[in-house]
């Protein structure tokens, strides 16, 4: 009877890492295929950006902090100028407002651990971020 207990329970054990690997494996591959489909044509699919048009997320320090920000900005996109790493960019990066709260998440935390310091963000913060972005 106990063998049985501890055959269950460690059975029970297995399980649940095996399907919390399998859900972040799943929201990687569904991170990359967001990015591939609303990110990659302006910041390339490999992350390295289009000259001085559009900043790459490869060893960038937008990137490779918190990803504070970066939630509001796939949403609302981001209007005139900005200087990332030294380097001016001046081109509109246009929102994605169709874009749920989950797949945002699942593309920024895909950009982190592809380019990034695999800083991860949850659900619930983008939720939080979203709430407060400003209106563009």
């Amino acid at each position: 009877m106990r063998f049985t207990l501890y055959f269950l329970s460690f059975v029970s054990l297995l399980l649940i890492v095996g399907l919390s690997q399998s859900c972040e494996r799943d929201a990687y591959i569904e991170g990359r295929a967001l990015y591939n489909e609303y990110c990659a044509n302006c910041h390339q699919e490999d992350g390295s950006g289009l000259a001085a048009l559009y900043p790459p997320l490869t060893k960038s320090t937008f990137v490779d902090g918190d990803l504070t920000g970066l939630a509001c900005m796939i949403k609302n996109g981001r209007q005139g100028q900005s200087t990332i790493d030294g380097i001016r960019y001046t081109q509109q990066m246009p929102p994605i407002e169709k874009l749920t709260p989950i797949a945002i998440t699942n593309i920024a935390n895909y950009i982190s651990k592809e380019w990034g310091s695999e800083h991860y963000t949850t659900l619930q913060s983008v939720r939080d971020e979203l709430d407060g972005c400003p209106n563009q």
